[in-house]
């Protein structure tokens, strides 16, 4: 797996987010962007789906096929890379480890059988390239599946999702506004009925339900747990962790819903505006979500 040594972390931050900034410039939301067939995009060899913000990087370029190798992948099974195809980076953190006081860099299992208040533990970010597959020759597609629905309905799907969920706060429905209460741990949020369609209903459940998972007993998320002003730096943040976190869920279901991406260009603006004076947003957004995602979905990610 090659990764480059040349880029600090928050030269790779700054890639990233300026990779998401392009797309939303395009009018491409990427966590609000209708998914393919209901495939999330995954690795074409070991059929891993990505996740947090590698996620969405994928996501956003729309490819027909969501399935993504490495070079060396893609030569293992006996394909090539189209000339002048375009690769995408995927990002992973990676640590090392110091001694407190020294400052002496030691190896894992050095750091392992030290008494951990002795140990400074330091994480830094490192990327590696993919490419689409439909930018390989020689590769054998056939057989290729819709891996995360199978036959289920849709909207079955969705309510698996709402009632699987581990100590799930109440849901209501009620009053004609959506909304979380940290207070009462409850989700408000009016009759399928008063909705367009399911798949909106549905789509706004998941948003309440990601900020569910930041009440104290759950997650613990601050943007939940402590009471922050409407407007907030830490409000924003928790809007942007619901609304990635609602479109993985969606993802996951396999449902979109056109009519929410109507009138975007102010939403496509207040979002570019924050992404551009802070680059680790997406990066802490995303992952956040994706933790969110595995707490409703009851998965262990490793």
């Amino acid at each position: 797996m090659k990764t480059s040594k040349k880029k600090t972390t928050g030269d790779i931050a700054e890639m990233v987010t300026a990779m998401i900034i392009a797309k939303l410039e395009e009018g491409v939301i990427p966590w609000k962007k209708p998914w393919k067939n209901g495939v999330l995009p995954q690795n074409f060899l070991t059929k891993k789906i990505y996740r947090g913000i590698n996620l969405l990087i994928l996501h956003s370029f729309g490819h027909e096929l969501p399935y993504y190798l490495t070079f060396k992948q893609v030569q293992s099974m006996g394909g090539k890379v189209k000339k002048g195809a375009t690769s995408i980076p995927i990002t992973y953190w990676n640590y090392y480890y110091k001694q407190k006081g020294s400052g002496k860099r030691i190896s894992d299992i050095e750091a392992m059988q030290i008494d951990h208040a002795l140990v400074v533990k330091t994480a830094f970010l490192k990327y590696y390239r993919v490419f689409n597959v439909g930018d390989c020759d020689e590769l054998d597609l056939s057989g290729l599946e819709n891996t995360n629905l199978g036959n289920k309905p849709k909207i079955d799907l969705c309510e698996e999702i709402v009632g699987t969920m581990p100590d799930p706060p109440k849901i209501s429905n009620s009053g004609s506004e959506a909304y979380y209460s940290p207070l009462t741990d409850e989700v408000c949020i009016p009759a399928i009925s008063k909705f367009d369609s399911s798949e909106a209903y549905y789509n706004v459940l998941f948003h309440e339900l990601v900020h569910a998972t930041g009440h104290v007993s759950r997650l613990n998320r601050e943007g939940v747990s402590v009471n922050q002003g409407f407007g907030s730096e830490v409000y924003s943040k928790e809007e942007l962790i619901a609304e990635i976190g609602a479109g993985i869920l969606s993802g996951y279901a396999g449902i979109s819903d056109e009519k929410l991406l109507s009138n975007s260009a102010a939403y496509i603006q207040a979002w570019l505006e924050k992404l551009r004076s802070d680059k680790n947003l997406i990066f802490e957004a995303s992952g956040k979500a994706q933790k969110a995602v595995d707490y409703i979905l009851d998965i262990c990610p490793f």
